[in-house]
């Protein structure tokens, strides 16, 4: 048992420099993570999402956000940022 949990905690770390250093280097890229991205990340960390599963729900938000981009282009709709 001793052995698990060292190895279980020994891989959430690995996880967790995993995660930093990908996070590091899209902030270097100019990207900031929302807080559902981030959440994500720290789901993954935890071990109770995997790094396909996190993918997925990204890619997801992703064409959410441009489907209701393309809506307000078609009907003329626009944010006041966008103006």
């Amino acid at each position: 048992m001793l052995t698990n949990r060292l190895s279980g905690e020994s891989q959430r770390a690995q996880r967790r420099w995993a995660s930093e250093q990908a996070l590091a280097s899209a902030r270097i890229e100019g990207h900031i993570p929302t807080p559902a991205y981030l959440a994500d990340c720290e789901a993954v960390v935890q071990g109770v999402m995997t790094l396909n599963e996190a993918g997925a729900r990204s890619l997801a938000r992703a064409v959410a956000a441009d489907k209701y981009a393309a809506e307000l282009k078609t009907t003329g709709l626009q944010t006041k940022n966008a103006r």
